[in-house]
């Protein structure tokens, strides 16, 4: 599943895709074993959402070998069902508008993942803890709510019972 949503980031081609684990990070690494990406392990994981977003960020924020990063699309491993052409949809939405600091996918009326965040938010991205995510920076100015058709942004795979589904239908399993 990890490979395959790094495969869809990979087609959209805006810019270095960095791939944060934690529980399981060798076999993680295997899977993507071939794929142009790097792959920062963060041993303190297990200590919530948001300190794996800070380990992502901070390393594309500190990294003095490439140029500034303006923005970062968080992708979740376990939904690998995102359309290609939505992360490339939240990449124009922020390009487009300098007032946007952050663009949230909507299909059917209800928010969804990923999310781009700006590095107007950046600051905001490196206080978090806990297991709350960015969901607290997406609200207010700078904001935007992006109408996509694209169901994917919608559906996660966090219980055997979904992931079972999953590979059902894609004939993996």
């Amino acid at each position: 599943m990890v490979r395959a949503s790094a495969t869809i980031a990979l087609v959209v081609q805006v810019g270095e895709l960095v791939v944060v684990t934690g529980h399981a990070s060798g076999r993680i690494e295997d899977a993507l074993d071939g794929l142009p990406l790097r792959t920062l392990h963060h041993a303190g994981a297990a200590s919530g959402m948001a300190s794996s977003l800070v380990c992502g960020v901070s390393a594309l924020v500190t990294d003095i070998a490439t140029e500034p990063v303006g923005a970062v699309i968080v992708c979740l491993a376990d939904m690998p069902l995102v359309r290609p052409s939505t992360l490339a949809a939240l990449a124009a939405a922020w390009r487009a508008d300098a007032r946007v600091h952050a663009v949230v996918p909507m299909h059917a009326g209800k928010r969804g993942n990923p999310v781009l965040l700006g590095r107007a938010r950046f600051d905001h991205v490196l206080s978090l803890s806990g297991d709350k995510g960015a969901r607290a920076l997406l609200h207010g100015d700078g904001v935007r709510e992006l109408a996509v058709d694209d169901p994917g942004v919608l559906i996660d795979h966090d219980t055997p019972e979904s992931l079972a589904r999953l590979d059902r239908e894609s004939g993996a399993g």
